[in-house]
């Protein structure tokens, strides 16, 4: 049973986009409207029976943002509605009263300079959890979020500072090119091969996440993709790929770009001998996929190592995927994380 795709890849050399190819992908961003759609998400009321709840989110909505199968692009202002639309609780069969809200506010924003800055701190906010749960690996491993107002830049973590000790400050600013617009510090080439090619082929991608994390590197020798073994799992079900390639470590962009290919509109990639690639609408998405994928490596291999693991029929799966793993999930997953991060360390907001 396959739960996505596996990609593999000749060599080739690609030269890099020109100035006028990322303002092209910078003005148009998002989903087309001919995949499958899904017109209402299911809750569990019994044991036995699912049944559609109402939501106040419109059916095209939901189908642009939270499709198994993401192809097409549509304009900027009108994926941003939409991803606005898809951070909706009665996507994610939250059991409440009309009145009782969830407890953390979905983030809008008055200026570009408040959604910079929330971005930042989410950033470090990650890496300071990555830290915690021990992803860091020397000096391998690196988070990036797109500027909110300078499209073909992104933030970034300097070369050589722990994850456990990140900080708004040492964010590092560069653009597509690989120039240092902002920051003290010198940045990871890999970083910058990679995540500068991802965010030019994906521009609904705000952030990207990437480490070298024991269970998924392990994982990833293994030269297979994730099985929907467990409810969790299926948060990928059909909706990551295996780079089925490994040639050192990424120092040039166009392997970078030969990553961001194989990824194409998904949420995660597996590379090979590598470790885990994700991706999301917002740092908190992209850092929750990371870290449910790689307990999902972790339970993976120990359901092989203690037997033959039974995976989620095809059906069942993808209707979990539909529950689980659109943009609000990975949203709202992380929230908890946040909040626990931010009260046991305060000054990862300098």
């Amino acid at each position: 049973m396959l739960s996505g795709e596996v990609i593999r890849l000749e060599h080739t050399t690609v030269g890099r986009t020109d100035s006028s190819g990322l303002t092209r992908l910078r003005d148009s961003v998002g989903f087309a409207p001919n995949f499958p759609s899904r017109d209402s998400y299911s809750i569990v009321q019994s044991d036995k029976q699912q049944t559609p709840p109402e939501s106040r989110t419109s059916p095209k909505a939901r189908a642009r943002i939270g499709s198994v199968n993401r192809t097409g692009m549509i304009p900027w202002t009108e994926w941003w509605a939409a991803m606005t639309a898809s951070l909706d609780p009665d996507n994610f069969g939250v059991v409440r009263g009309t009145t009782k809200p969830i407890p953390y506010d979905i983030p809008t924003f008055e200026t570009l300079e408040e959604e910079r800055q929330h971005r930042k701190e989410r950033l470090a906010a990650a890496f300071r959890l990555f830290g915690k749960f021990g992803f860091g690996e020397g000096v391998a491993g690196h988070i990036t979020v797109r500027d909110p107002e300078h499209l073909d830049c992104f933030w970034l973590n300097p070369i050589g500072i722990d994850f456990r000790l990140m900080r708004v400050s040492d964010l590092i600013l560069v653009n597509h090119y690989g120039e240092i617009l902002e920051g003290d510090y010198a940045i990871n080439q890999a970083a910058f091969a990679i995540h500068s090619q991802v965010h030019a082929a994906r521009p609904d991608v705000v952030a990207a996440a990437h480490t070298h994390s024991i269970y998924g590197k392990a994982f990833s020798s293994l030269g297979r993709l994730l099985d929907p073994i467990t409810q969790d799992a299926c948060a990928f079900y059909d909706d990551h790929v295996l780079f089925d390639d490994y040639t050192g470590v990424v120092l040039d962009t166009s392997e970078g770009l030969r990553i961001a290919e194989g990824l194409g509109m998904k949420k995660a990639a597996i590379l090979r001998n590598h470790g885990l690639l994700t991706v999301g609408h917002s740092v908190d998405e992209a850092a929750w996929w990371y870290i449910t994928m790689e307990r999902s490596c972790q339970a993976q291999l120990l359901a092989m190592a203690a037997g033959s693991p039974i995976s989620i029929d095809d059906e069942c799966a993808a209707m979990t995927h539909g529950q689980i793993g659109h943009h609000f999930a990975g949203w709202f997953s992380f929230q908890p994380l946040h909040e626990t991060i931010v009260r046991e360390q305060p000054d990862l907001f300098d």
